[in-house]
C-alpha cells in the first residue's frame, strides 16, 4: 500500500507541474454576492438525484469513488433553495470530488456559493483541448457558507473562450463532511448601452437590409402584420404609408399602424415579422436599427423568438413624439431576466410596451442592422460584391466549363451535377460550348439548389474561385464549398445574380463557415487542398434577411475556376517505393499533395484464382502475384495520375516475355490485358490508371511461381468476391 501511495503521489506531482501556480493573492470570500452578470446555475430545475448530471460532469479520484454520494438538496442552497450536495469520504490525502463545467469566458469574473461542515480546500482549474490553461484559483475555507469569486483578470484566460472549468474539493484535515454548491453565475455590472432615440440619420455602419418600398399593402403583410389585433381588427389595423413626411428620407414607402391598445390583445400595439419564423435572420453586426415615428412620446420593446424558440426581449426603449432612429444592441436582449444570447431571430416584434397613451398612430421603415465593419463576413453577407479587391487572378489550378460533356443525354453530367425536387438542372449549349441551366419554382420559405459533385484537387486556398453566371431575375444565392469531404468544414459566401451576367471574383477569404461566421477559411494553409462539394442555394432566408424573392427563375452558370496564389505552397511529391514485389515511381504533380500510396498483397484460393483465369482466358496458366496498386488522397479516395506512372514487377526465377503476362482485373468479373516489357527479371508497365493488378504465368519455371503467402480467399461466388473488394480483393470499376 505504501508503494502504491508514494506512486500515486509522484503521479499527480508530475501533473501539476503542468499546471500554472495560482496567484499568491486569492479572490474573495463574502458573505454577499457580487452583481450577477448571467446566471450559469442556480440548481432551481433541479427535482431529484439524477438530475445532477444536467448541472454538472461529476468525477472522483478512482480510490475514493465508492466513499461519497453526489446528489440534490431540496432546501440546503442559498436562502434554502435547491442546490447540489456533496456527502464527501476521502479516504487518502490525494482523494478529491470534482465538478466540472463548460464556462465561456465573459464579465468581470466567476463566482459561486459554498456551505461546508469542515474546512475543505477549494481549487479551480481550466482546460482546453485536454491541456491545463492560464492560472489555477486556491482557496482555503473554513466551515459555514459563504461566496467564492475571482477575476478573470487574474486567470489569464482570453475573453470569449469556452474553457472546461473544474471545481476540485480536497481536505486539509477532516476527511469527511458534506458540501453544498449553488448559485454558479458570472459577475459584473450591465454594460447594455443607453438607447437614445433623439438622432435623425443613420451611421456609415449601417447596412438596411428592409426599406419598406412594397408595392402595396398586400405585398407587405408577406413579411409584417399588425399585432395584436382583436376579432373586429379595431385594435392595430396597418397600411402602406405613401406620405412623403412619414417616411424614412422622404422618399419610398413606410408602414404606417393606427392603434387603440385598449382593444387589442394583451393592450399590445405591434408590428411582427412573420417570415423570420420559418427562415430565421442571423444576427449582425452589434445589434438592430430602425426608422420609428409616433405621434407621442412612450416607450417600445423589441423581442424575438431566439435560436431555441424562446422569447427575448428588449424593452423600455424611448422613443419621441416624432422621428427616431432606434439602435437597440444586442446586449440589451434579456430572456428569463438574464442577458440571451442572440444568435438567430424568429420573429421580430416592435411595439409599445407602457401604460400610457392607448391610442395613437406610429411608423415603422428602414429595419437594419448598425456596427457592420466595412469589408467584414457581415458587409459582405448582406451587400455581396460582384469583385473584391484582394482576389488573385492567378493560374488556374481546376476548371469547369462544360464543355468536357457530350450534350444533354451526358450521364457523367448528370452524376456530376444535381439539383432538390423544387428545381432541375441541364446542360444547355452557350456559345461554342456548354453551360448549365439552374432552373426552380419555390413554395413559401423554401430554397433549391444545385450540387456538383465533382473533386476539385490541388486547390491553392491563398487563391480564389471566379463565376460566370446570369440570371431571368435578379436573385440572391449563397456558394457553399465543402473542403477535404469533411461536412463540419461547409464555408460560404454570398452572390446576387444579375439579368445581364457577371463574371464574380471571389477570394477564398471572402468565405466563412456555415453557421459560425467569426471563421474563415485558413487562406495561409501550406498545402493544397480538395474541394469535394460545390452547392448554388436560393431561396427564402438566404440574404438579406426579408427581400421580394420571385417564386420561380433561372441562373445560368459556366467557367468555374480555381486560381492559385503567388505564395509557394506544399505540392504533391513524386513516389518512388518498392513493396511486395513492385516498384511504384512518379513525378511531382501528378497527385493531390498528401496523397497516400498503397501496395498490398491479394492472396486468392484455389477456387477464386480458377475464376480470374477463366476471365483472362488462361485456364492452364497460374496467377504468381495479385497486388493492389491504388494512391488515395487525404480523404481516403482513389485518384489516378496526372500522367503516366511506372510500375516494376518482379518476376519468378525463369519468366520471359512468352510466358508472362499482366492483368488489370475489374469489378465485373472482367480482366484485361496490359502492355509490358520484360527485361532483366523484371516485368515494366507505364500506365494511365491504378487499381488490382494479377501477374499471370503460363507455366512454372523452375517451381518458382509459388505464390506469395497471406490470407487466402474463401470460394463464394464471384459475385460475392468482388463485392469483397473493399476488404481483400479492390477491383476498379472498367474504364471507359
Amino acid at each position: 500500500m505504501k508503494r502504491r501511495a508514494l506512486g500515486i503521489i509522484l503521479t499527480l506531482a508530475v501533473l501539476l507541474c503542468g499546471v500554472p501556480f495560482a496567484l499568491l493573492t486569492q479572490a474573495d470570500t463574502s458573505d454577499t454576492a457580487k452583481p450577477v452578470l448571467i446566471m450559469l446555475e442556480d440548481h432551481e430545475s433541479l427535482t431529484g438525484d439524477g438530475d445532477v448530471a444536467n448541472a454538472w460532469k461529476y468525477e472522483v479520484e478512482g480510490d475514493t469513488a465508492s466513499y461519497g454520494t453526489f446528489g440534490y438538496s431540496s432546501n440546503g442552497g442559498v436562502d434554502g433553495s435547491k442546490c447540489v450536495w456533496l456527502d464527501y469520504r476521502m479516504p487518502y490525502t490525494w482523494s478529491f470530488y470534482r465538478l466540472d463545467k463548460n464556462i465561456t469566458v465573459e464579465g468581470n469574473g466567476l463566482q459561486f456559493w459554498v456551505k461546508n461542515t469542515h474546512a475543505i480546500k477549494v481549487t479551480v482549474e481550466f482546460v482546453s483541448n485536454g491541456e491545463y490553461v492560464g492560472t489555477k484559483q486556491e482557496f482555503d475555507l473554513d466551515a459555514g457558507q459563504k461566496y467564492v469569486s475571482f477575476a478573470w483578470a487574474d486567470t489569464g484566460l482570453t475573453a470569449g473562450n469556452t474553457y472546461e472549468t473544474r471545481l476540485v474539493f480536497t481536505y486539509p484535515e477532516d476527511h469527511t463532511g458534506q458540501i453544498y454548491v449553488d448559485n454558479l453565475s458570472i459577475y459584473g455590472e450591465d454594460t447594455a448601452e443607453e438607447m437614445d432615440p433623439t438622432h435623425r440619420t443613420h451611421g456609415d455602419d449601417v447596412i438596411i437590409w428592409d426599406d419598406m418600398d412594397y408595392a402595396d399593402y398586400a405585398e407587405s403583410k408577406q413579411f409584417w402584420n399588425p399585432e395584436h389585433y382583436n376579432i373586429n381588427n379595431q385594435g392595430a389595423v396597418g397600411y402602406l404609408e405613401t406620405d412623403t413626411e412619414n417616411v424614412h428620407g422622404g422618399t419610398g414607402t413606410s408602414l404606417k399602424m393606427d392603434y387603440d391598445r385598449t382593444k387589442t390583445n394583451w393592450r399590445s400595439a405591434a408590428w411582427v415579422n412573420m417570415g423570420s419564423e420559418f427562415a430565421p435572420i442571423a444576427v449582425r453586426g452589434e445589434g438592430l436599427t430602425f426608422w420609428f415615428k409616433s405621434d407621442r412620446a412612450g416607450t417600445i420593446h423589441v423581442s424575438s423568438l431566439d435560436k431555441d424558440w424562446s422569447n427575448a426581449t428588449a424593452a423600455g426603449i424611448p422613443v419621441i413624439a416624432g422621428e427616431n432612429i432606434i439602435q437597440v444592441p444586442w446586449s440589451s436582449f434579456k430572456k428569463d431576466g438574464q442577458p440571451a444570447t442572440m444568435t438567430l431571430l424568429r420573429q421580430i416584434i416592435i411595439g409599445f410596451d407602457d401604460e400610457g397613451g392607448n391610442t395613437g398612430t406610429a411608423w415603422l421603415d428602414a429595419i437594419g442592422f448598425y456596427g457592420i465593419e466595412e469589408g467584414s463576413y457581415d458587409e459582405w453577407d448582406l451587400l455581396p460584391p460582384d469583385s473584391y479587391e484582394d482576389y488573385i487572378d492567378g493560374t488556374v489550378s481546376a476548371e469547369e466549363n462544360f464543355d468536357q460533356y457530350s450534350g444533354e443525354e451526358d450521364l457523367d453530367f448528370y452524376l456530376t451535377w444535381a439539383n432538390t425536387n423544387n428545381a432541375n438542372t441541364e446542360l444547355v449549349e452557350n456559345g461554342d460550348g456548354y453551360a448549365i441551366l439552374f432552373t426552380y419554382t419555390l413554395d413559401v420559405n423554401t430554397t433549391a439548389n444545385m450540387a456538383c459533385y465533382r473533386t476539385y484537387e490541388d486547390i491553392d486556398l491563398g487563391g480564389g474561385l471566379s463565376i460566370y453566371a446570369k440570371a431571368n431575375v435578379e436573385a440572391y444565392v449563397e456558394l457553399q464549398l465543402t473542403l477535404d469531404g469533411d461536412n463540419d468544414e461547409v464555408y460560404v459566401t454570398h452572390i446576387k445574380t444579375s439579368t445581364d451576367g457577371k463574371t464574380y471574383t471571389i477570394p477564398f477569404s471572402a468565405f466563412w463557415k456555415r453557421d459560425d461566421k467569426s471563421v474563415g477559411i485558413d487562406t495561409t494553409s501550406d498545402h493544397t487542398h480538395t474541394i469535394t462539394q460545390m452547392v448554388f442555394v436560393t431561396g427564402y432566408g438566404i440574404t438579406p434577411p426579408v427581400v421580394g424573392v420571385d417564386a420561380s427563375g433561372s441562373i445560368l452558370v459556366d467557367d468555374i475556376q480555381y486560381t492559385n496564389s503567388q505564395k509557394e505552397i506544399a505540392r504533391p511529391e513524386a513516389f518512388d517505393r518498392t513493396e511486395n514485389g513492385v516498384r511504384f515511381e512518379s513525378t511531382a504533380g501528378q497527385f493531390p499533395v498528401l496523397s497516400t500510396l498503397k501496395i498490398q498483397k491479394q492472396v486468392l484460393d484455389t477456387d477464386a484464382e480458377e475464376l480470374w483465369l477463366e476471365a483472362m482466358g488462361k485456364p492452364d496458366a497460374s496467377i504468381y502475384t495479385m497486388l493492389e496498386v491504388i494512391v488515395e488522397n487525404m480523404n481516403g479516395k482513389s485518384v489516378d495520375p496526372e500522367g503516366q506512372v511506372k510500375l516494376t514487377f518482379d518476376l519468378p526465377n525463369g519468366a520471359t516475355a512468352e510466358n508472362v503476362s499482366l492483368y488489370m482485373c475489374y469489378m465485373d468479373g472482367s480482366a484485361e490485358k496490359q502492355e509490358i516489357t520484360v527485361s532483366d527479371g523484371k516485368a515494366i508497365l507505364n500506365t494511365y490508371f491504378l487499381g488490382t493488378f494479377a501477374l499471370v504465368v503460363e507455366e512454372s519455371p523452375g517451381g518458382s511461381t509459388t505464390p506469395n503467402t497471406g490470407v487466402a480467399l474463401p470460394m463464394v461466388g464471384l459475385v460475392l468476391l468482388l463485392v469483397s473488394a473493399g476488404t481483400v480483393v479492390a477491383v476498379r470499376r472498367k474504364k471507359n
